[in-house]
């Protein structure tokens, strides 16, 4: 994804970088989700979970959400 450098390699990290890198509408395309969902579903949920407030971080300071994530699930 293009992460800076002081990416600290964590969830929150994560929604730090994708909150900077999501100005304009992004689409984060997770292929092979049914195969993630039901062997990593807690990694698949945590995707889901820190996009969706990425999104609400956004809303509380008046922008529009802009993070947009498809699974083929």
């Amino acid at each position: 994804m293009n992460f800076p450098d002081y990416y600290g390699e964590n969830m929150n990290a994560w929604i730090d970088c994708v909150d900077e890198l999501t100005d304009e509408p992004t689409i984060l395309q997770i292929d092979n989700g049914k195969y993630l969902k039901e062997n990593e579903p807690e990694l698949f949920n945590a995707i889901l979970e820190c996009g969706a407030f990425v999104n609400y971080r956004k809303i509380e300071v008046g922008e529009k959400p802009n993070l947009i994530i498809a699974t083929d699930y």
